[in-house]
């Protein structure tokens, strides 16, 4: 044992020795024929020509063939990228032993693959010559590679050539395309804050970009900034001012960014990840419709920004214009369908016709207002969303719960969180949600309650062959039997709610509108239109500060997807209606329980037309009790009382109820002295016809005319009377 522990060093050293000669081989095997190509190093031949929904080609973005020199690019964009891509680049071979050495070491601790350790050099290298790929065999050739650059190349060479070459997200290959799309600037005049954005955009630009979130921009502008100053690039007071400014983007000048083709460049930059330079030149095929396209562009520019969309069933955008860059924002009533009253109606706490008191609410101390302050008592829960009422909304949601309501909404892109509160129910959520995202959530009415997805991309090709295709992505949300159940109830509110300005359109269509705002001015209006094929949206926001209020929802948004559905018609986009799934019955229920006791029971079998009110049910959920009001008809009261000469037969009856009156004098037939059906209603008969002597006997009989002929009920007879004079006597019943 003794003698094995003195040569334990030995065998330790010859191991690592045979390691060290094996790891040697294989080194050279895999990077054999592997060799710098100083042509591709700055070889901006990545390009991406989109094509529309026919194939046909309809715009190309590359890299651009600008390239910035050394002398041009700012000392303290150079030195953001050192302090956050590689901090020892002007003391390494290209290869940065201590960074591999934590890297493996985080690799093995993660059991993961995560971390490179790649140097800019390196960087250049894979971005230039090799695929993005993880693996050992690739690592080992970009090293062999970026030491092979570092010998023929300054290391202000190298760095010149990367940031030229270095992909920033959007298209945007090189600082100078950066710049130009993110800025509206050249390189030289960027700001330190600007340089620190730019840098951290790199680390994941589908993410990190200006473009794509300003919000997560700064974020990240901010971290590159404390790796400047913890490495005296940069100087406290530098640092400080540099925090404090906010980075904004020009893509609100920019058409590109508001345009069909920045949804395609993002999602190009989610597929194929964020460094797509070994993809050469990519061919992507869309779902883009110029026709459909040109019903967008033909919509006039007011004073106010404006977003439209156009999806089909499964949320593939087929068209988009924006005069402003997406982004987070309030959704106002937009979002009651979604987080309101479907989750009402899927956990069985609502039918459409449930009569609901809308009446001013204070829950818990949140005491919402209507519109104008307007209460309409009792109302079925269709024509308080047609109304968009809010205080029937708050209602509903708090009987369901808002974190059981709102947890449907995580199957969607709608970001919620598990803090909402029941402002929920007039849109007013803790992150709000994108205009794309509100939109296509709608999508799921018409897909039997699953959200799918939204895409622009059906097909990338490259020269080796297809590299992507379009798969749909799809969640269950809500159940088909809610879903038709909404949509009938968004048929109502085009029909005399507040999406009125569709109303004229000959093909079945959904809508809800939405408006943010208070009594100074709107924010944002909306306007989400669908049927059984198409989405259409619009929403209206203000250039600089508030709109008046009379731009809401239902004005200028609805304005303009009424333009748009019109368009499409014209051109042969036809909607559909929305299928009735088989756990949904059309049941005829009783008007007048209805409306006078708030009780929904079915009609009596005898119902004629105008008594009934004809609503879709859930199969579960149809009324177990049925009215026999027109089976069994009755009087609510009938009177008869005796005067000297006179009786006087005083009946009350339902409006729907008639009544015959009889009378027989002793000896004689029963004679009709009165019918109600013939005469129309009265408040009393009086006979003054009585025989001396003779005792006279009065009935009447209460009767309904209905869809199967006459009812007639129970024969109530009153008291016998007779002449007298006096002294005077008086005979009641009350019978009914």
């Amino acid at each position: 044992m003794k003698r094995f522990l003195l040569k334990l060093p030995l065998y330790i050293a010859l191991i690592i020795l045979s390691g060290a000669i094996v790891f040697g081989v294989y080194y050279l095997i895999v990077t054999a024929g592997v060799n710098l190509e100083e042509e591709k190093l700055l070889d901006l031949k990545s390009s991406v020509e989109i094509c529309d929904d026919s194939g046909a080609s309809v715009t190309n973005f590359s890299g651009g063939k600008t390239v910035t020199e050394f002398k041009d690019i700012p000392q303290n964009l150079i030195n953001a990228f050192i302090a956050t891509e590689d901090k020892r680049f002007y003391s390494h071979n290209g290869v940065d032993i201590r960074g591999i050495a934590r890297a493996v070491f985080n690799d093995i601790k993660s059991f993961s693959f995560k971390e490179g350790a790649s140097t800019i050099t390196q960087q250049l290298i894979k971005n230039t010559h090799l695929s993005n790929d993880k693996t050992v065999n690739r690592k080992l050739k970009e090293i062999k590679l970026a030491l092979e650059l570092e010998r023929r190349y300054t290391k202000d060479m190298i760095l010149e050539t990367y940031l030229n070459t270095v992909y920033f997200g959007n298209g945007c290959y090189g600082v100078t395309s950066a710049c130009e799309r993110f800025f509206g600037i050249r390189p030289e005049e960027l700001s330190l804050a600007q340089c620190a954005a730019l840098a951290g955009t790199v680390k994941a630009p589908s993410r990190y970009s200006p473009a794509s979130s300003l919000e997560k921009n700064n974020e990240r502008k901010n971290v590159v900034l404390k790796s400047m100053k913890e490495q005296n690039y940069i100087t406290d007071s530098e640092y400080k001012n540099a925090v404090s400014e906010t980075v904004t983007s020009i893509k609100d000048g920019n058409d590109t960014e508001k345009t069909y083709f920045s949804l395609v460049l993002k999602e190009i930059d989610g597929i194929l990840g964020d460094f797509p330079y070994d993809k050469g030149k990519i061919k992507v095929y869309t779902f883009y419709s110029p026709v459909l396209q040109h019903g967008l562009d033909e919509i006039e520019e007011s004073e106010y920004d404006f977003k439209l969309l156009i999806t089909d069933k499964e949320n593939r955008i087929m068209a988009y214009r924006a005069t402003v860059t997406d982004g987070n924002r309030q959704t106002g009533s937009t979002l009651k369908p979604l987080c309101v009253y479907a989750p009402a109606i899927e956990t069985d706490s609502l039918d459409i016709c449930t009569p609901v008191l809308d009446e001013k609410v204070n829950i818990g101390g949140y005491s919402p207002s209507n519109y104008k302050d307007l209460y309409y008592g009792y109302v079925s829960a269709k024509e308080s969303l047609a109304k968009s009422l809010n205080s029937v909304a708050v209602k509903i949601l708090d009987s369901v719960g808002v974190n059981r309501a709102l947890s449907y909404l995580k199957n969607t892109d709608i970001p919620v969180t598990d803090k909402e509160e029941l402002c929920a129910a007039l849109g007013v959520t803790k992150k709000g949600a994108d205009f794309i995202s509100i939109s296509c959530a709608y999508s799921l009415f018409m897909n039997n309650g699953y959200y799918v997805t939204p895409k622009t991309v059906k097909r990338i090709e490259t020269e080796k062959g297809t590299l992507y295709r379009y798969v749909k992505e799809e969640k269950k949300v809500f159940g088909a039997d809610t879903c038709f159940l909404i949509s009938e109830m968004l048929k109502e509110t085009v029909k005399t709610g507040t999406a009125k300005k569709l109303a004229h359109i000959d093909q079945p269509v959904c809508a809800k509108t939405g408006t943010v705002g208070t009594s100074s001015g709107n924010t944002d209006a909306y306007c989400v239109s669908y049927d059984g094929n198409y989405t259409v949206s619009a929403w209206s926001g203000s250039k600089s500060g508030l709109m008046p209020n009379s731009v809401a929802g239902g004005t200028l948004p609805a304005r303009n997807v009424s333009t748009i559905r019109e368009h499409m018609i014209t051109n042969g986009f036809n909607g559909r209606d929305i299928a009735k799934p088989p756990t949904v019955l059309l049941a005829d229920i009783d008007r007048i329980s209805y409306q006078k006791d708030k009780a929904v029971l079915l009609a009596d079998k005898n119902s004629p037309k105008r008594y009934v009110l004809s609503e879709y049910f859930k199969i579960s959920r149809l009324p177990v009790l049925r009215s026999d009001r027109f089976s069994s008809p009755s009087f609510i009261s009938a009177t008869a009382e005796n005067g000297e000469n006179t009786v006087t037969i005083r009946i009350k009856a339902e409006e729907y109820c008639d009544y015959a009156v009889y009378k027989n004098v002793m000896g004689k037939p029963k004679t009709l002295i009165y019918d109600s059906g013939v005469s129309g209603k009265t408040d009393e008969i009086t006979d003054a016809d009585i025989s001396d002597g003779l005792f006279c006997v009065y009935s009447a009989i209460p009767y309904v005319t209905g869809k199967n002929g006459v009812i007639k009920g129970e024969e109530i007879f009153f008291p016998e009377f007779k002449k007298i004079k006096l002294p005077f006597k008086r005979l009641n019943g009350v019978f009914g």
